[in-house]
């Protein structure tokens, strides 16, 4: 027989050994379930408020990136503003805990999550951190937007005065052929009428690109709001007693399975559950 024959592992045996040690192994099991059981049912309760914020590019750095709003919705300056603001009573490094920013970088969002053992508190933590950002990023746009309204109702009035000046002018070298001008002055007239017609042109086309750039501005917005946590995501009872029953089972099968060891007549160590040596068989006289 090869040497490594004599390890080979008899399943046989060892389901012997285990049926055998039966009581350890469910001693083991009932109070690893027992403890898990124990701890699911005395530790609080942790609840999640979450908010998704929509970024904009027209915001500036770092409002209009997802991986750079997340970086600064975890920093230490933006929470103490939020605490400030909204009179938090949580401290910087209690919502350091609290608060995880995940970063969705196809989507241009941001998903922020507030994890307390008060619900409430959780609620009103992730409200205060997502209206905080949103308003920072929203005042440079709502600068910008309120600019371009200014240069389109200044390019409004304008275009107005443009628009008398071509009606005036047109009036004028349409009038009955008493009244028109002389050649130089039919000259002038022709002149302004071509510099106000390109100059209205300009204005049109400026108001244009004006709106068009109005319309295309985009704030930040919330696209789902924090709402109060019903449910705790934790401690999940039905998980931690299948993992308390799953790592019982294995600790009290590796107890069964360590040899116990017993003092024989001759003072030596044998293993109570495979002997770890074997007598040899009598010699016969034939091979003496």
């Amino acid at each position: 027989m090869s040497e490594s024959s004599d390890y080979t592992i008899d399943l046989r045996q060892v389901a012997a050994i285990l049926w055998l040690r039966r009581a350890a192994v469910i001693g083991i099991t009932l109070a690893a379930v027992l403890v898990a059981t124990v701890w699911s049912l005395v530790s609080p309760p942790l609840y999640e408020a979450q908010g998704l914020i929509q970024l904009s590019e027209d915001s500036p750095p770092p409002y209009d990136m997802a991986a750079r709003a997340a970086q600064l919705l975890r920093t230490r300056t933006f929470l103490a503003s939020v605490a400030g603001t909204a009179h938090l009573s949580e401290s910087e490094d209690a919502l350091l805990r609290a608060v995880r920013v995940e970063a969705l970088y196809d989507a241009r969002m941001v998903r922020v999550r507030v994890r307390l053992h008060d619900p409430e508190r959780a609620h009103t933590v992730a409200q205060a951190i997502v209206g905080r950002f949103v308003a920072r990023a929203t005042e440079p746009v709502e600068r910008s937007r309120q600019n371009l309204e200014r240069r389109l109702a200044a390019g409004d009035s304008a275009l107005v005065l443009t628009t008398e000046v071509l009606r005036t002018t047109r009036a004028l070298l349409e009038r009955p052929a008493g009244q028109v001008p002389d050649q130089g002055g039919r000259a002038f007239l022709l002149n302004a009428l071509s510099i106000a017609s390109e100059l209205h042109a300009a204005q049109l086309a400026t108001q244009r690109e004006l709106l068009m750039e109005l319309r295309e501005l985009e704030s930040p917005a919330v696209i789902d709001a924090p709402v109060r946590p019903v449910a705790p995501i934790a401690p999940r009872m039905g998980f931690i007693v299948t993992l308390g029953f799953l790592l019982g089972l294995f600790v009290g099968g590796v107890v069964a399975l360590v040899p116990r060891e017993e003092v024989s007549p001759r003072g030596v160590p044998q293993s109570a559950s495979v002997r770890a040596v074997v007598d040899p068989p009598a010699r016969t006289e034939s091979q003496v």
